[in-house]
């Protein structure tokens, strides 16, 4: 999923262009940086299919959309792994490491969870409607105005759209963690299988592209597949991502040995205008230089 930074998911690509790999690149509608052109012929080994462009919002139901059509479209070929990373990732791991990762816990989920239980703040993410998150994306704006006005009046009026999911899917628990995965692909076409209760469930809600699949695995025997039990850790993930400084922080040169010792597979977020000699020696370092 890519929306900025041409040069560095350039750089991604070329990393990715494996043999072992497919890649499925979706290009935000709206960018003005992104030329689809620019990649249709950038891979020597790995095959790149171009999805369909939707122009996705922050904290919309666009970005589940996003991350649905990339797995429909990946899963058309059937791979024994799907990896949702983002544009501004780097990876940590050479080719060769991480295929013979994947190889060595075969069968296991990586999907991060945040912490054993939902928070209440997180709970209004999708307790009630948000009817104009998809307009409103990050911007102030007079919709978010009118936006809050509905979130008062849906409280008083105590909507309770996650009472009425247990009723309805018969979901027990609800889960919030990083979107971006590592799933087999018993657990994409199950994912896939359940697309239009995620549609209903999770249709004008508030940034719950990092609730629905773990909601999803929480209620169901995927969950005892998980490659890391444990809560906040980004083992979980195996993302190397920081929400302490930023939301998140971009990485600096001087994060360089934390980043190392993190012993993830992917690192974000990073920008080249902000800090391009870290980017520079983590490939050089995958390269053995």
């Amino acid at each position: 999923m890519a929306h900025h930074q041409p040069e560095l998911l350039k750089r991604l690509i070329n990393y990715l262009d494996d043999e072992r790999n497919d890649i499925y690149l979706h290009i935000d509608r709206k960018s003005t940086e992104l030329r689809p052109e620019d990649f249709r012929s950038i891979t020597r080994s790995a095959n790149l299919f171009l999805t369909e462009r939707l122009s996705v919002h922050w904290g919309g139901y666009s970005q589940i959309r996003c991350e649905l059509l990339l797995l429909k479209e990946a899963a058309r070929r059937r791979y024994a792994y799907y990896h949702l990373i983002s544009g501004v990732d780097v990876p940590l791991v050479t080719q060769d490491e991480f295929h013979a990762f994947f190889e060595r816990i075969d069968g296991k989920e990586i999907v991060g969870f945040a912490r054993p239980a939902i928070s209440g703040d997180e709970l209004d993410r999708f307790n009630t409607y948000h009817f104009f998150q998809e307009s409103i994306g990050r911007k102030r704006s007079a919709l978010a105005f009118a936006e809050r006005a509905s979130l008062r009046l849906q409280h008083l009026l105590r909507v309770s759209r996650a009472k009425r999911y247990r009723r309805k899917y018969g979901v027990s628990v609800f889960q919030k963690g990083t979107n971006w995965f590592d799933i087999t692909d018993g657990l994409a076409r199950y994912v896939l299988s359940r697309e239009e209760e995620i549609r209903k469930m999770y249709r004008w809600t508030r940034c719950c592209d990092e609730v629905f699949l773990q909601t999803l695995v929480a209620n169901s025997p995927y969950f005892d597949r998980l490659f890391y039990r444990g809560y906040g850790s980004y083992l979980s993930s195996l993302r190397y991502v920081d929400w302490k400084r930023g939301s998140p922080y971009v990485f600096r040169d001087r994060d360089y040995e934390e980043i190392i010792a993190s012993k993830c597979l992917f690192a974000r977020k990073f920008d080249l205008s902000v800090d391009g000699r870290i980017v520079e020696r983590l490939y050089r370092r995958l390269s053995g230089g």
